[in-house]
């Protein structure tokens, strides 16, 4: 089984001194994803992250962190 989770927050710019921010700490999205892993261990796990999220680490090799900085990123990666 595929899952994908999304966690964190990420940054829009306005312009060159404004932007729009979700300050999401990313913690309920790593607790889904370390669940999943857990719970299904034949999973293969997409963790997209932005913000001040923490990568999800296992030991197994079963996650791909993708590192995200704005909506655009996260367009682009579930685009693929």
């Amino acid at each position: 089984m595929r899952i994908v989770v999304t966690a964190g927050g990420v940054k829009e710019k306005i312009d060159n001194v404004r932007s729009i921010t979700n300050s999401s700490s990313g913690k309920l999205g790593l607790n889904i994803a370390h669940y999943f892993l857990i719970e299904q261990p034949d999973c293969e796990l997409i963790y997209i992250y932005g913000g001040t999220a923490e990568p999800c680490l296992d030991e197994k090799g079963r996650v791909e962190n993708i590192k995200i900085r704005d909506t655009e990123d996260l367009l682009d990666v579930v685009s693929h």
